[in-house]
């Protein structure tokens, strides 16, 4: 098969916000790649089917070498390390397999044990407070990076290649390890949903007190605490498997907040501000080229 052949067959097990994204988007930017999607769920492949995003009579996951190219686990992180031990016996030898978990270490290690030289992890950095099928979008990995954390050997072609595949899609590709990506992440997507969580609980205790709490409330609030509205039970595995990093995230951020509770009586905060600032300036979120570039180690 050449490059320019690869995937022909591609599978979704998961099709809820972040499977059916890519579906939708693989769907637009590769129009020949037959697409299959695998989900307990009844009715979300119901409206894969309606939606034309996956095909009529699609296999679920076969154990013929040439039947699957590509396999994403876009399932909860709970489910993609129950998933794994079932590939083995379900998939073709050359079959490639990522999944979009958002944290990455054990992922990677149960990958790499089961399925060595096959698996890649990979983690979107896109979503919503919306959940479920109905709620995807194409649009959503364009311009959105995207760690993929290769964890094995000889993978250089097969990281290559689903590079590519993905940079098709939109998505601003990333290469990191599994621990560097855990350790990232829990302070630039897990502190801040529980900083929302945490803000969204205050202002709730506090307008069971008094209402005006709750009708006082401008745009800076919605935005600091619409991550709030993100179902629980798609962090708690997320939170679970990446406890150490997110609490030593939480334990700076509490520094973080004792030196703006002692600078707030002095008056002197410019500082912070200032600090604060330098993150709109330089944050690469604000360039929304394509590329692929390596990150750490």
């Amino acid at each position: 098969m050449s490059e320019s052949d690869w995937p022909r067959r591609v599978t979704i097990v998961g099709l809820g916000l972040m499977g059916g994204s890519l579906g939708l988007a693989i769907r637009r930017a590769y129009p020949g790649v037959q697409l299959f999607g695998v989900d307990r769920n009844r009715r979300a492949v119901a409206l894969a089917l309606k939606l034309g995003l996956i095909g009529r009579g699609a296999p679920k996951l076969s154990a013929e070498p040439a039947s699957v190219d590509l396999v994403f686990l876009a399932t909860p992180v709970g489910a993609i390390l129950e998933l794994l031990p079932c590939l083995p016996t379900l998939i073709g030898a050359q079959t490639l397999v990522s999944d979009l978990g958002s944290t990455k270490a054990q992922i990677c290690k149960m990958g790499e044990r089961l399925l060595p030289g096959r698996f890649i992890g990979g983690h979107p950095l896109a979503g919503s407070e919306r959940s479920g099928l109905a709620a995807a979008d194409p649009e959503l990995l364009r311009g959105a990076p995207y760690a993929l954390t290769p964890c094995g050997d000889a993978q250089e072609p097969a990281l290559e290649r689903l590079a590519r595949f993905l940079q098709m899609l939109g998505a601003r590709v990333l290469i990191i390890g599994p621990e560097e990506h855990d350790r990232i992440v829990a302070r630039t997507s897990h502190l801040t949903q529980l900083l929302s969580v945490a803000l969204a609980g205050l202002i709730v205790e506090k307008g069971r007190e008094d209402e005006r709490y709750l009708r006082l409330c401008g745009g800076g609030l919605r935005d600091m605490t619409r991550l709030a509205a993100s179902p629980y039970p798609i962090w708690r595995d997320v939170l679970r498997t990446n406890a150490s990093e997110i609490d030593h995230a939480l334990g700076e951020f509490r520094e973080i907040l004792e030196r703006l509770q002692d600078r707030l009586v002095t008056g002197d905060l410019q500082a912070e501000f200032a600090r604060a600032g330098e993150l709109i300036e330089h944050s690469p979120a604000n360039d929304r080229s394509e590329c692929v570039e390596p990150v750490g180690g």
